[in-house]
C-alpha cells in the first residue's frame, strides 16, 4: 500500500484541524496516530524508506510542529507501533532530531 498525496491529504487536513481545536478549548496537548506504513524486505525498499524519511516524515513532522507550536501545543503523542516509520525508541529518536 502506497500512501498517496490525495490519501495523506485526507488525513493531514484533520489532523491540523484538531491542532486549532486544542487552542481553542485551551489544551496544550494531544494524542495524534498517523500511519506510515513501511517494510524493510525486501532489500531494495531500503531505498524507499530512506526516500520516506528525508522527503516526508520530518518535513511532515517539522511543519506539525511548527502548527503545534503556532497553536500553543506543547506536546504531540506518536504511538509506537510496528510497521510505522517510528516504531520503537531508536526511530522515536531520530524523529526527535
Amino acid at each position: 500500500m502506497k500512501l498517496g498525496a490525495y490519501t495523506a491529504c485526507l488525513h493531514d487536513k484533520p489532523v491540523a484541524e484538531a491542532l486549532r481545536i486544542l487552542r481553542d478549548l485551551g489544551l496544550d496537548s494531544a494524542e495524534i496516530t498517523p500511519n506510515w506504513i513501511v517494510s524493510s524486505w525486501p532489500p531494495e525498499t531500503g531505498e524507499i524508506l530512506a526516500w520516506q524519511w528525508r522527503e516526508q516524515l520530518i518535513p511532515y513532522w517539522r511543519e506539525l510542529a511548527s502548527l503545534a507550536t503556532d497553536n500553543g501545543v506543547a506536546r504531540l503523542c506518536v504511538e509506537l507501533h510496528c510497521n510505522q516509520l517510528v516504531y520503537n525508541i531508536p526511530s522515536l529518536s531520530r524523529l526527535r532530531l
